[in-house]
């Protein structure tokens, strides 16, 4: 396209959006508006659109922070050939529209993208309204843009190039920040979900400690608040991470071993949910790092993923270790693959999580559901039911032997064929004092993975 049809193009937009403010103008109505400083052409793409919506959701966090009201129904959101064009009135009587200017003016220079950003007031007789500043160049900081403007000090070039680099950037720091506020929020989701799930076979809900003398739901409710602040740290960790995947552990457990302080802390010593901490840290750091280049998330792939993180997870953990201290080690020791628990659920992806549980959640439970306390409680006792059946949980290993716990993953069978019910799985659990605690952990891994798809 020739350079004179480019600016004829430009200024016949421009020309448009003048036609558009003097519709407000005819009503008495001052404006606000907002535009990127993109020179040359085009001025409008994929990475400026992306841009854009995070700025003016920023904008309007701002402007609604400082009691600067805009009217929603007066929005005006367009693309043209002058680029993307956002432009509504402000409610009267609040501010004078030259204090709005200065907020607005503290809004660009205080934000990431600065000069790139342009935030224009105008008023109720359409004149634009200046606070008598001088903006500086979007490249020299410390210098007038009209010095540089007259002086040529920039090319094109050199302008679009500094430009999209900034916002580039701006919009790989703003998209890893909401993946990593979404994944936290999910996994603290998937956590109080599985806890205050009421009642369950041997395990603290919101009504019974279970087989547990030592905690209840209040302390568990501490626990999970104290962890919650590390699921974004996981998060972020994935976003970051870029060597060879079977180095991650190492950082993940980094992490864990963090959360496990603060849930002792929590707890008054009382380990909780530290299996839940491993499970679901190294979900969080995996999806977290899956993220990084799809915004889709694939099972297949995630689980490829996964197995390379804990590539001979319970080889180098279980099997080569000399003096075997911890329970599950011990366990391991004692009844070999069917003690590695959460360790091999994790070194073949998840297997009982992707192949059984999430598949179910999927047919029977959906946003709507989860207003409904006592059917969601159904598909979640019934969730649970089926991951006791098919688990080798080495908690109940560890502490009541290889029959009790096979003779727990029959009864959970019995009940999933409606020969027992849910009561006699609880009575079972109570009188032989069994807490199926890893069963509880891969129930809320599997909430934070049905919740990553549909969220």
């Amino acid at each position: 396209m020739e350079e004179k049809q480019i600016i004829d193009k430009i200024l016949k937009a421009r020309e448009n959006r003048f036609k558009i403010r003097e519709g407000y103008v005819r009503r008495d109505l001052a404006t606000l508006s907002l535009t990127l400083n993109i020179p040359g052409y085009p001025k409008h793409n994929q990475l400026t659109e992306q841009c854009f919506q995070f700025v003016l959701d920023d904008l309007k966090n701002y402007l609604l922070a400082n009691r600067i009201f805009i009217e929603k129904e007066e929005e005006y959101n367009q693309i043209d050939e002058a680029g993307r064009f956002f432009l509504t009135s402000l409610t009267h009587g609040i501010k004078e529209v030259e204090q709005i200017k200065l907020k607005t003016e503290e809004f660009e220079n205080s934000h990431e993208l600065g000069r790139i950003i342009d935030v224009d007031i105008f008023d109720k007789f359409g004149k634009p309204v200046s606070s008598g500043k001088q903006k500086t160049c979007i490249i020299c900081s410390d210098k007038p843009a009209i010095l540089c403007m007259r002086e040529k000090t920039h090319s094109y070039d050199e302008l679009r190039s500094f430009i999209f680099d900034k916002i580039w950037s701006f919009n790989f720091e703003q998209r890893n920040q909401k993946i990593k506020q979404k994944l936290s929020e999910i996994a603290t989701k998937s956590i109080l979900l599985e806890v205050s799930l009421t009642p369950k076979p041997g395990l603290v809900d919101f009504r019974d400690s279970g087989a547990h003398t030592d905690m209840n739901f209040h302390v568990f409710m501490a626990s999970s608040a104290a962890i919650s602040q590390f699921w974004s740290e996981f998060a972020e960790a994935g976003l970051n991470f870029d060597e060879n995947l079977q180095d991650a552990l190492p950082i993940v457990r980094q992490i864990g071993l963090k959360a496990e302080r603060a849930m002792f802390k929590a707890t008054n010593g009382i380990n909780t949910q530290k299996g839940l901490i491993f499970l679901l840290g190294l979900s969080v750091f995996t999806t977290g790092y899956f993220f990084k280049t799809t915004d889709n998330f694939d099972e297949k792939t995630f689980i490829e993923v996964l197995k390379e993180i804990c590539f001979k997870l319970v080889e180098n953990e279980l099997i080569s270790v000399e003096n075997k201290r911890s329970h599950g080690e011990k366990t391991f020791e004692k009844y070999g693959l069917k003690g590695a628990g959460a360790r091999l659920q994790a070194e073949k992806g998840f297997p009982l999580v992707f192949n059984q549980i999430l598949p179910f959640l999927r047919e029977n439970l959906n946003n709507d559901l989860l207003m409904d306390t006592d059917k969601t409680n159904d598909v979640f006792k019934t969730a649970l039911v089926k991951i006791i059946n098919k688990l080798d949980d080495s908690n109940v290993l560890y502490r009541k032997g290889l029959i009790t716990a096979e003779n727990l993953k029959k009864l959970a069978g019995k009940v999933i064929k409606g020969k027992k019910t849910y009561k006699e799985l609880c009575d079972f659990c109570l009188n032989e004092n069994i807490s199926p605690g890893g069963a509880a952990d891969i129930l809320a891994v599997s909430l934070f993975f049905y919740f990553v798809e549909i969220d």
